[in-house]
């Protein structure tokens, strides 16, 4: 706690030097310092405390991971205000999107008719799964994590430590054949009725 005290009316590039060497005090300083008016900002902008909060963490987290290669930052308080202004950014597109697609989906649902009950669904399920193998290795599995467990195109990247470039591409592809196979080459299925079931995979 003394040295917290000792350090505590260090300027910010004294103690971005200091993060730099690995000193964690100079890291919670700059903590206390700044978690409080970021957590407004974001806040006054989200008006979610929790999503705020969460943008908050992971602005300092980044600050930490890249420690050592902050000498570029003539002005913390500022760079730290963008980083976190371009996640509250993110987060506003994101939802808009998520909003979107969710009133598309309702529109496309209520045109939905009785022959859902009377379709077979089991051959649905075999399309999509023909459909599915349809597609090459690496596209299948992108198409998996976007599609089922509902992975951004970023982490997907991440997770397979490829661009993001590269997941967009697989992603179309994947898209362009599952709806091939499923849509023009369908049964005796309504697009309707192809919407409600496969909405999520296909259109979302």
């Amino acid at each position: 706690m003394k040295l917290l005290k000792d350090h505590s009316h260090f300027a910010d590039n004294e103690l971005l030097q200091l993060l730099a060497q690995d000193n964690d005090m100079a890291f919670k300083i700059l903590y206390n310092r700044y978690a409080s008016y970021l957590y407004r900002t974001a806040t006054g902008r989200l008006n979610n405390e929790v999503i705020a909060q969460d943008l908050v963490q992971e602005v300092f987290v980044s600050l930490y991971n890249n420690r050592h290669n902050l000498g570029h930052i003539t002005e913390l308080k500022g760079w730290l205000y963008a980083c976190l202004r371009n996640r509250i950014l993110n987060e506003i597109r994101n939802e808009q999107l998520h909003l979107r697609h969710h009133e598309q989906m309702a529109l496309k649902t209520t045109a939905v008719t009785q022959t859902y009950d009377s379709y077979d669904l089991h051959v649905l399920e075999q399309q999509y799964k023909k459909a599915l193998s349809q597609l090459s290795g690496r596209s299948r599995e992108v198409f998996l994590l976007s599609r089922e467990q509902h992975l951004s195109n970023k982490d997907i990247a991440d997770k397979l430590q490829v661009s993001l470039k590269a997941i967009e591409k697989h992603i179309t592809s994947a898209l362009k054949i599952m709806r091939r196979e499923l849509v023009t080459r369908r049964l005796l299925i309504s697009p309707f009725l192809l919407i409600a079931w496969l909405g999520n995979i296909l259109f979302w």
